[in-house]
Formats: structure tokens, C-alpha cells, sequence
């Protein structure tokens, strides 16, 4: 009985093994604007404009699935208005150079926020791994505006170490791009559970059947 429940777990993990080292599935999918959340306004100079613009996590809605989601922008090129609706091919960020260090920062970092602070720590953190901008120097192609640099001291350290953290321990995250057909804004999200988690949950139903009749 000992042995036979041995080769149970055996089974079980390598299932799970399995399961977890699978990529996940994405697909496209149809996504509305519904408001920001945490987060605050932030001072900048991208591609040598100075803006100002809210930073911090946003509320969508994925109208395929009918399922609350909650994103970082990344993306500066494009703005996006309540309620607006587009749709999104979805992808991960690990191995895309353009995306990559992005993802982690996000990846790592997102579960932790818990202050409007902190959300704009992300978000910077993410803005500036993903054009390239050095928050300990204040320079590159996005840079936060001096004044608003000099006076926010803690959330631009707290940007840094998020920074830091992505780049050593590289991770996963779900980057949502706008079709090109229409227009919306490249968000990051967390990556879904792998489809294959329910064949898994299927397959060991089927295990414990099949030894309950072979008693």
C-alpha cells in the first residue's frame, strides 16, 4: 500500500513538473479601459517632452472572458480614455529584448504594491526598463523631471530596487498589444494559468478511477 502511494505522488509531481514547465496558452482578446487604481500623478521627460501623466496600476476589463484585470502601462507612445475598448494579442515577455526587463520588474514587483507610492514606483520602474532610462542618473530617453526627482526621493528609491530586483531575478509577464488595426495602449498583466493545469486535474481524476477499480 506504502509503495503504491509512493508511485502516486511520484506521478503526481511529475505531472505538475510537466504542467508547470509548459508555456502558457495566449490568445487575442478584447480588452476595455475602465479607470486607474492605485497610483499618483508623475513629472517626466520622454523623448525630450516634458509630461505629466498618472502612473500606477489600471483597471481593465477583458470583455472575451468577461473577467476583471489589472495592468501596467508600457507604453508612452499611446493614451487610451475611459471606456475605451480594443482589441490585443497577448504574449509573454521572457526572450522578447524589447519587453524583457519590463515584464520582470513588473513580474516581480506587482504583488507587493500596496500604496498609491508604490504603484508609481512600478510604474516608473517599468517606463524605465522599458525606454531604456537610468533612475540612479536621472538620464535616458525617459527621465523623471528634476523638481519632481528631487522631491519624490523615496518612490524614485523604491523605483530603483524594483528595477534592480527584475534585472537579477528575471521572470514572466503578459504583455497585451494593441492590434494594429485599431488604436489602444500596450499593457503588462500577470500571466495566466497554464491551460494544461486542467488536463491535470482531469488526468489525476482519471488515475484515482482507474486504481479505485483495479482493487
Amino acid at each position: 500500500m506504502k509503495r503504491e502511494l509512493n508511485i502516486m505522488k511520484s506521478r503526481t509531481l511529475s505531472i505538475l513538473a510537466l504542467c508547470f514547465a509548459a508555456a502558457p496558452s495566449y490568445a487575442s482578446i478584447s480588452i476595455r479601459f475602465d479607470g486607474t487604481d492605485l497610483g499618483q500623478s508623475v513629472d517626466f521627460v520622454y523623448n525630450g517632452n516634458a509630461r505629466s501623466s498618472f502612473a500606477g496600476r489600471l483597471n481593465f476589463t477583458d470583455m472575451t472572458n468577461n473577467v476583471a484585470i489589472q495592468t501596467y502601462c508600457v507604453d508612452l507612445d499611446n493614451t487610451v480614455s475611459g471606456g475605451q475598448t480594443f482589441d490585443v494579442n497577448s504574449s509573454n515577455t521572457l526572450g522578447d529584448p524589447t519587453f524583457q526587463l519590463a515584464g520582470s520588474v513588473y513580474a516581480n514587483n506587482q504583488a507587493t504594491v500596496a500604496t498609491n507610492a508604490s504603484a508609481a514606483a512600478l510604474e516608473i520602474a517599468i517606463w524605465s526598463a522599458r525606454y531604456g532610462g537610468d533612475l540612479t542618473t536621472n538620464t535616458g530617453l525617459f527621465h523623471l523631471d528634476s523638481a519632481w526627482y528631487t522631491n519624490n526621493a523615496s518612490i524614485v528609491s523604491e523605483a530603483i530596487a524594483m528595477t534592480t530586483l527584475g534585472a537579477v531575478n528575471l521572470a514572466d509577464a503578459e504583455l497585451f498589444s494593441p492590434d494594429p488595426s485599431n488604436s489602444g495602449q500596450a499593457q503588462l498583466g500577470p500571466v495566466p494559468e497554464p491551460a494544461s493545469m486542467l488536463a491535470l486535474g482531469v488526468g489525476l481524476v482519471g488515475m484515482m478511477r482507474r486504481r479505485k477499480q483495479s482493487r
